[in-house]
């Protein structure tokens, strides 16, 4: 049974606490986020004290076609390796 997780505690535990989602499967509610070369994210805007502080989770979707940019999906998949990108893991 997958576990539903918000997209911004999936964005941090996938990098930095990565052994606890292996083998397991997640479902994530968000927008889609197009990205370069087909890719695409299901994203989620996090916000700590105000809109003024908004920060994007983006979680990365392999294995699927893109829907149309900014339309909300569920999405059902396992933890894979971060994609290396020169500004930090996604």
């Amino acid at each position: 049974m997958p576990v539903a997780l918000p997209v911004r505690d999936y964005a941090v535990w996938a990098v930095w606490q990565s052994a606890s989602l292996q083998n397991r499967a997640f479902r994530l509610t968000g927008f889609v986020t197009p990205g370069k070369d087909g890719a695409w994210y299901v994203t989620r805007i996090g916000l700590s004290c105000c809109v003024a502080d908004g920060t994007a989770f983006m979680v990365e979707v392999r294995g699927q076609a893109a829907p149309p940019k900014n339309q909300w999906v569920e999405v059902t998949g396992q933890w894979a390796q971060p994609t290396k990108h020169p500004d930090g893991d996604i």
